[in-house]
């Protein structure tokens, strides 16, 4: 039990470290970068996805994808 319990503390930290490092990868990107969940629900908005929307991190997180971005089609501009 010990064992396993020490082994998820390591899993559960490589984790974060990992979560930490994407982030900030994706927050230096000079292109717009908005993150979903399973369901298309906004979990990241980077700085420049932020300019580009008009919506912050905050107000973005859990909205559905459609209310922050929305894709047109070039040939039918809809």
């Amino acid at each position: 039990l010990q064992r396993h319990l020490h082994d998820r503390a390591q899993a559960a930290a490589l984790l974060d470290s990992e979560r930490q490092f994407l982030q900030a990868t994706l927050a230096g990107i000079g292109d717009g970068v908005i993150v979903t969940d399973a369901q298309c629900r906004v979990t990241f908005l980077n700085p420049v996805a932020q300019t580009l929307t008009g919506w912050t991190q905050a107000e973005a997180n859990g909205e559905p994808i459609e209310g922050i971005f929305r894709i047109i089609n070039e040939a039918t501009r809809m």
